[in-house]
């Protein structure tokens, strides 16, 4: 929240990226419309192909087998088929909030594949 109010200084019309998968909680998305409506953003959500029910039947299965593929799925796919129009995103992700995390740059360069839409299993 902080680099997207920092970037807003900036560039009052910047997107913002909100990875929806209907699985947060509900407070999540409370907080999401508050923060949309009162900073008159212009949000994009990146929502997965799969309906919550299919996304609770391979986050069971994934936990068991392939922790990461869950989140894949769900989270970092649609999100990352989001970006792809912008050369340049920021995110708030934190060395702190996992092990997958903890090796994390200030900034890091992603290529994704050019023309092609990332799949989800």
């Amino acid at each position: 929240m902080i680099v997207l109010h920092l970037l807003r200084k900036r560039i009052p019309s910047i997107p913002g990226a909100f990875s929806r998968n209907g699985i947060s909680l509900r407070r999540t998305y409370e907080f999401r419309d508050t923060i949309s409506r009162e900073w008159n953003l212009n949000l994009i959500n990146a929502i997965p192909k799969q309906s919550v029910p299919a996304q609770e039947l391979l986050l069971a299965s994934c936990i068991a087998t392939i922790p990461q593929n869950a989140a894949n799925s769900a989270k970092s796919i649609p999100l990352l088929n989001a970006l792809r129009p912008y050369e340049t995103w920021f995110t708030g992700l934190r060395r702190e909030q996992s092990a997958t995390r903890k090796n994390l740059k200030k900034a890091e360069l992603h290529r994704l594949p050019t023309g092609e839409t990332l799949t989800q299993s």
